[in-house]
């Protein structure tokens, strides 16, 4: 998927808002199927996969309190939606 993945976009008029000027390495796209994959369970859980997990180990608990970024990513101080906007193209 890594070495092909451009191509893959292309082909589908698909565009990317980068990662911060990389394109996504292996590990992004890890962490891609390993989400799909537990949206997939939770979603249809009658569906046995190839794997055969049905488990996931922990579900999402929304909260109001913001999400924030740190040092380490450059976008301190900034909320998700100030860094969403920014990644579409939004003022």
């Amino acid at each position: 998927m890594a070495d092909t993945s451009r191509g893959h976009f292309a082909r589908l008029g698909l565009g990317f808002a980068d990662l911060r000027g990389r394109w996504p390495t292996l590990i992004d796209w890890q962490n891609v199927f390993c989400e799909v994959s537990k949206y997939t369970r939770a979603t249809h859980p009658h569906v046995r996969g190839a794997s055969g997990r049905t488990r996931i180990k922990q579900e999402f608990r929304q909260t109001q309190a913001p999400i924030g970024y740190g040092q380490s990513v450059g976008h301190a101080g900034k909320s998700a939606g100030d860094r969403l906007e920014n990644q579409v193209g939004h003022p």
